[in-house]
């Protein structure tokens, strides 16, 4: 019922984040210089970037109260964005830049002592993550092979992979029942 999404403030330039009911379609802001807002499993919370100083870049908000930001991840130094919440609650997938290694995937865990652990952290760019719906698999893109394809790794320890491309493919997502995978080609077609 309710779209989040960021867009530039005019004035500012800075990142602000709204929600767009989809019936009425009208917005109404979330929050100032924030963005790459996710949905909880439940609808309830959004996890969003914010630069905070010295508070780090990973928050969360509940929709449903007034409270305040809450930091998931107080690495000051290095640059995350969230890209996707896994199904079961327990984790935020990060994609992080870093200068030593560029584009990774971190995990942001909801549980015990919360701190973020890399699930991808190579020479090559990862991005994209995003959980199946039974939350056993991630898929995301990998400059590995010399061009963005789209691979499968378990999920939330990574072990066997499998590559879904084989002529290019970025921002992968799964179907509402993790049977298909969906991602744009090289040529710019869903596939």
């Amino acid at each position: 019922k309710t779209v989040a999404f960021d867009r530039r403030d005019p004035q500012n330039g800075q990142p602000d984040i709204w929600l767009r009911d989809v019936a009425r379609t009208t917005d109404s802001r979330f929050g100032a210089e924030a963005e790459s807002p996710v949905w909880s499993p439940d609808g309830a919370r959004l996890a969003f970037r914010a630069i905070r100083p010295g508070l780090g870049n990973l928050f969360q908000r509940s929709l449903l109260s007034t409270a305040v930001d809450e930091v998931l991840d107080d690495r000051k130094a290095l640059n995350g964005r969230p890209e996707d919440w896994s199904r079961d609650g327990r984790y935020i997938v990060e994609n992080v830049i870093a200068p030593q290694s560029g584009r990774d995937i971190w995990l942001a865990p909801l549980f015990g002592d919360k701190k973020p652990v890399p699930y991808l952290k190579t020479e090559f760019n990862e991005g994209h993550g995003k959980v199946s719906p039974d939350s056993r698999f991630l898929t995301y893109e990998s400059s590995e092979n010399g061009r963005y394809e789209i691979y499968v790794q378990t999920f939330p320890v990574p072990g066997a992979k499998v590559q879904i491309s084989s002529a290019g493919g970025g921002a992968p997502t799964w179907s509402r029942d993790g049977k298909e995978l969906f991602f744009i080609a090289a040529d710019r077609k869903m596939m």
